[in-house]
């Protein structure tokens, strides 16, 4: 994905930490997807997670912001589901909120993307 690359250079730019997972995205089947806990996905460290409840994500040791990414389901009546998606950021250093202030438009995407393949897979 062309948003990895242009990541890398901004992460070139402030020293920010880029693992070889950004150069190319990550793409997993949901099987495949960690459940337990401390393991990681991608570039986050699965925190907690409650099937067919929650699934809570920590971002790994980076030294400008930490960021949990929350994704919970909530039943409706009539066995139809409400997903909600929340991103807790905490900066560290100023890079910290640079970098968010930069990727937050491209941060929804992302999230709207990645929640659309969940539900299709």
């Amino acid at each position: 994905m062309w948003l990895f690359h242009i990541r890398k250079i901004l992460a070139v730019i402030l020293r920010l930490r880029h693992d070889e997972f950004f150069q190319d995205g990550y793409n997993q089947a949901p099987q495949e997807i960690p459940k337990q806990i401390n393991r990681t996905i991608g570039p986050f460290i699965v925190r907690a997670y409650e099937p067919d409840s929650y699934y809570v994500l920590e971002s790994g040791e980076d030294r400008h912001l930490e960021a949990n990414l929350i994704y919970a389901k909530e039943s409706k009546c009539e066995g139809n589901s409400r997903f909600h998606i929340l991103t807790i950021v905490r900066y560290k250093h100023w890079t910290g909120r640079l970098y968010f202030a930069i990727v937050l438009p491209f941060h929804y995407l992302i999230i709207h993307q990645m929640s659309r393949q969940g539900l299709r897979n």
